[in-house]
């Protein structure tokens, strides 16, 4: 699978479970931590491709104008995040919470993928191990 398919996939995971965050959260009545769970996905899925196409480009780079800019492009996707927590928390009508949720659900997501792969794998080579032992070919 090649590199932009899987930062397809993680895109959409998150999106899905922002989405029904949201939607639970708009059921329930708590429209403020609806709207913050949507515009906190929404940067960080801004990030998360800035950063998904910054990768390919700084690999192709010199050693010092990679690192130069990394840096530079490391600063202005905080800058983004730091901003939208301070628009979130100078309006009152949305949850700085949920907009944290929703920030962090990216990186929520690929440790939850990496979590899942590692308990499978381990649990395949339970089953492996177990087959050698009873003398199974």
């Amino acid at each position: 699978m090649d590199y932009f398919t899987k930062v397809r996939q993680i895109s959409l995971r998150a999106a899905s479970i922002a989405f029904i965050l949201a939607a639970l959260a708009a059921i329930s009545g708590r429209w403020p931590v609806a709207f913050g769970v949507l515009i906190g996905f929404l940067v960080a899925l801004v990030n998360f491709r800035l950063l998904a196409q910054s990768i390919p480009k700084l690999l192709e780079l010199p050693f010092q104008a990679a690192r130069k800019g990394a840096a530079v492009r490391y600063i202005l996707r905080y800058v983004l995040t730091i901003s939208a927590l301070l628009i979130v928390n100078a309006n009152p009508n949305l949850n700085v919470w949920a907009a944290f949720v929703g920030l962090v659900l990216i990186k929520a997501v690929i440790l939850g993928k990496a979590v899942f792969i590692f308990a499978q794998q381990k649990f395949q080579s339970c089953l492996n191990s177990a087959r050698w032992e009873r003398g199974d070919k």
